[in-house]
């Protein structure tokens, strides 16, 4: 249960990220997209994502018997993927301050797990 848990919030994260940059990128192209037919597709895989979080949350809660391992497992995939899926959509690196704030970020979650 406690793969399956890990699985859900993985995908979950990964999936609504992927969303909510998608659509950003979609949405400032010069592209023949709308406005309204990005945010109902970018809406209904979100909300996707939601059901699997829920159900990592739930049964990770369940088999690790702790919110904050829950809570760890929820975070390290967005500090992971969400910077890989920000230069690869957009092709561009962060700017100093947001690199600080993507480092110290990352050293928050260290503490987090280490102490």
């Amino acid at each position: 249960m406690k793969i399956v848990a890990v699985l859900c919030l993985v995908l979950g994260e990964a999936l609504a990220i992927f969303a909510e940059m998608m659509a950003a990128k979609l949405c400032a192209g010069e592209g023949p997209h709308s406005y309204w037919s990005i945010y109902i597709k970018a809406f209904i895989a979100v909300t996707f994502a939601g059901g699997l979080l829920i159900a990592g949350y739930m049964l990770g809660v369940r088999s690790f018997k702790s919110i904050w391992v829950v809570i760890a497992l929820s975070i390290t995939p967005i500090l992971i993927i969400e910077p890989i899926l920000g230069y690869t959509l957009f092709g561009t690196l962060p700017s100093r301050g947001a690199l600080v704030g993507l480092i110290f970020g990352a050293l928050g979650f260290i503490a987090t797990c280490v102490l």
